[in-house]
C-alpha cells in the first residue's frame, strides 16, 4: 500500500494526482513517446522504495495507463501546464498563448509563429511586442520558403476576435 504524497519528476518538479504531464523521451518497451501527454493518476511515496506514480494517456481511441518507478523512468517526465512551441509536438489546444519577447528573438521567425497560432484550435492570443511579430512576420529562412498566408491568417484571426468582442458590447447593450 503506497503513500499518497508528492513525488519529484524531470527537472525536479513536484507532481501530485491530478497534475498534467508530458513524456519527454521515447521508450519503446512502455509505447509511450516523446510528446505524449497525460494526467497522473496515482502517487506512492513509501520510505525506503523507489517512488511510483501512475500516468494515464488519453491519446488514441484506448486510454493507456502507464506506471514510473525510479529517477530514471520518472525523469521521462515533466509538468505539461505550459509548453514552448517547439515541445507542443504538432499537438493543439484550444487556446494558446505565444509570448513575443524580444529577448527570444533568435528562436522566435516565421516558421516558429506559424506553428504556436496553427497549434490554437480556437482562440490564440499574442502577449508582448508588437515589433516582434512584425519581425517574425517578415523574416523567411531562404531554405524553407512556403506559402503559410501567416499574415492573412493573423488578420482573419484580429479581426474575428473584434467581431466577437463587438458583438459582446452589443448583447451588453453598450
Amino acid at each position: 500500500q503506497g503513500i499518497q504524497g508528492a513525488v519529484k519528476i524531470g527537472s525536479d518538479y513536484t507532481v501530485n494526482v491530478g497534475d498534467k504531464v508530458i513524456h519527454t523521451k521515447n521508450n519503446y518497451k512502455k509505447q509511450v513517446f516523446n510528446g505524449n501527454i497525460g494526467w497522473v493518476t496515482k502517487v506512492a511515496a513509501v520510505p525506503g522504495k523507489d517512488p511510483e506514480i501512475e500516468v494515464e494517456f488519453r491519446e488514441g481511441l484506448t486510454p493507456q495507463t502507464i506506471v514510473y518507478s525510479g529517477k530514471t523512468e520518472l525523469d521521462e517526465l515533466d509538468l505539461a501546464y505550459c509548453l514552448t512551441v517547439h515541445k507542443s509536438q504538432g499537438a493543439e489546444a484550444k487556446t494558446v498563448f505565444l509570448v513575443l519577447d524580444p529577448g527570444h528573438f533568435p528562436v522566435q521567425s516565421r516558421n516558429w509563429l506559424y506553428t504556436g497560432v496553427t497549434r490554437a484550435q480556437k482562440q490564440v492570443h499574442l502577449v508582448g511586442s508588437e515589433r516582434v511579430a512584425y519581425r517574425c512576420i517578415e523574416s523567411q529562412d531562404v531554405s524553407q520558403a512556403r506559402m503559410s498566408k501567416l499574415g492573412l491568417r493573423l488578420q482573419s484571426l484580429q479581426s474575428q476576435a473584434m467581431d466577437a468582442e463587438a458583438e459582446d458590447d452589443a448583447q451588453r447593450g453598450a
